[in-house]
C-alpha cells in the first residue's frame, strides 16, 4: 500500500506493547499488504516460509499469516523509506549492553524474564507484556569481559 505520509514506530512501545504500528502476529499478507506500507523486498522460501524486508527490520511468514517480527542488525537498525523509526532507549549502540538495557526498562516499569544459556554463552530477556524476546551475546572474544550486548530482537507466534 501506497501511503502519503511515513509510519512511525517507537521501538520502546513495540518492545512493550508487541505492537508495529497497527501490525501484530497472525496478520495475513493480505491484510498488512492493504493496511502498511509495501516492503523494501520479499523473498519465498521452498517450505511455506516468506520474508517481507523494511530496512533490516523482517516480518516472517508461515502458511501467509505473520509468524515473527525480526532484526539482528542493532547496531545500524533502520526500517526502510516508509518508516520512521525512534529507537528511543536503544539509540546508543555503546549502551546497548545488558545492565544498561535492564535499568532503562526498569526506569520505564517494563516487566521482564531472564533466562540464560549458559552453553551459548547468551541470555534471552523476554518482556512479559508482549512475549518479545531481546537476545543477548557476544559479539566477539574482546566484549566477553564487558557484558552481554543486545543482538537481536524478536517478536514470534507462541505455539
Amino acid at each position: 500500500m501506497k501511503l502519503n505520509h511515513k509510519i512511525e514506530i517507537n521501538l520502546l512501545d513495540f518492545i512493550k506493547t508487541g505492537k508495529f504500528d497497527y501490525v501484530t502476529i497472525g496478520h495475513t499478507k493480505e491484510w498488512i499488504s492493504a493496511n502498511f506500507p509495501e516492503p523494501d523486498f520479499k523473498t519465498k522460501s521452498k517450505n511455506k516460509l516468506s520474508c517481507w524486508g523494511y530496512g533490516k527490520i523482517e516480518f516472517w511468514f508461515v502458511d501467509e499469516k505473520l509468524n515473527m517480527i525480526f532484526t539482528d542488525h542493532i547496531e545500524n537498525l533502520e526500517a526502510g523509506s516508509e518508516i520512521e523509526l525512534d529507537k528511543s532507549i536503544f539509540s546508543d549502540q555503546n549502551a546497548n549492553k545488558l545492565n544498561l538495557i535492564q535499568s532503562k526498562l526498569n526506569e520505564n516499569y517494563i516487566d521482564y524474564q531472564i533466562q540464560h544459556q549458559k552453553n551459548l554463552e547468551q541470555i534471552i530477556m523476554t518482556i512479559n507484556q508482549s512475549k518479545m524476546e531481546l537476545r543477548f551475546g557476544f559479539y566477539d572474544e574482546k566484549t566477553k569481559k564487558d557484558d552481554y550486548e543486545l543482538y537481536s530482537i524478536a517478536l514470534k507466534a507462541h505455539t
